[in-house]
């Protein structure tokens, strides 16, 4: 079973503070510039696409699970 990442409501905003909209939210392995898998579900049966995009919120549109 995979891990939430940690706040399920995340916002990404810029320093002015406006929301990051469209941005992209890309995952790697450790110390490398390999891309890893993130998951939609629990169970790690659905993969995300990476980058996953942010919407006009800047929130991402899928759960996000390690």
């Amino acid at each position: 079973m995979g891990n939430r990442l940690v706040n399920p409501d995340l916002q990404f905003l810029d320093g002015t503070p406006e929301a990051l909209e469209g941005a992209g939210l890309f995952f790697y392995v450790t110390t490398t510039s390999t891309k890893t898998d993130t998951y939609s579900d629990a169970a790690l049966t659905t993969p995300n696409a990476n980058p996953i995009v942010l919407d006009a919120d800047g929130r991402p549109t899928v759960s996000i699970f390690l």
